[in-house]
């Protein structure tokens, strides 16, 4: 990440995005020296602290809006994508690598309705279940542990990943919204 690039950016937000880009940037250096299970940790306790879960039509006023980190720090708020997708480039500026971290689009069941919702998959190899980090609770559990979420595809800046297993589709040319927000992040922090 080029953070001088990342600050002037945030100005074309606001002042208060500047002051959060600015404390990311500080989070990023006190958490490099941290080993991988307390960077886990870290990374999804202080981003549900500092980062309000909003809906994107109170947000954004649309639908189904997928923010930068950039946007998200200018609005201290954002859905479940918006944060899974804050938290992955977090670990990834932090040196993980990008095909341990994959976005779980997943339905979660809350009493008896089920609701379409977003985490981040920590997948430590190809075989166990991925630890979740998630805006909706504080602890980091196994995906086979949380009954509460149904997987239903997963992807990463490479692969698509449809019941569990590796497709031949890039997600970019897949997913228009995903495509667009990757552009937006290179242009803003990049």
């Amino acid at each position: 990440m080029n953070t001088d690039k990342l600050l002037v950016e945030s100005t074309r937000y606001s002042e208060y995005c500047t002051e959060m880009a600015q404390y990311w940037i500080n989070l990023l250096i006190s958490m490099g020296a941290l080993d991988k299970e307390n960077q886990l940790e870290a990374v999804n306790k202080h981003i549900n602290h500092v980062i309000r879960y909003a809906t994107d039509e109170s947000v954004w006023g649309e639908n189904d809006y997928w923010a930068s980190p950039l946007e998200v720090f200018s609005q201290g708020q954002g859905d479940c994508e918006d944060i899974a997708v804050l938290k992955m480039f977090t670990l990834l500026e932090l040196g993980w690598k990008p095909e341990t971290l994959r976005l779980h689009y997943v339905t979660v069941t809350q009493g008896s309705q089920s609701l379409a919702h977003m985490v981040l998959g920590y997948h430590e190899d190809e075989y166990s279940s991925p630890l979740v980090l998630d805006c909706m609770i504080t602890s980091i559990r196994s995906l086979a542990a949380r009954r509460d979420l149904t997987p239903v595809y997963a992807f990463n800046m490479d692969n698509l990943w449809v019941n569990n297993e590796l497709t031949e589709h890039d997600p970019k040319q897949r997913m228009n919204k995903w495509d667009a927000l990757i552009i937006k992040i290179m242009e803003e922090m990049y």
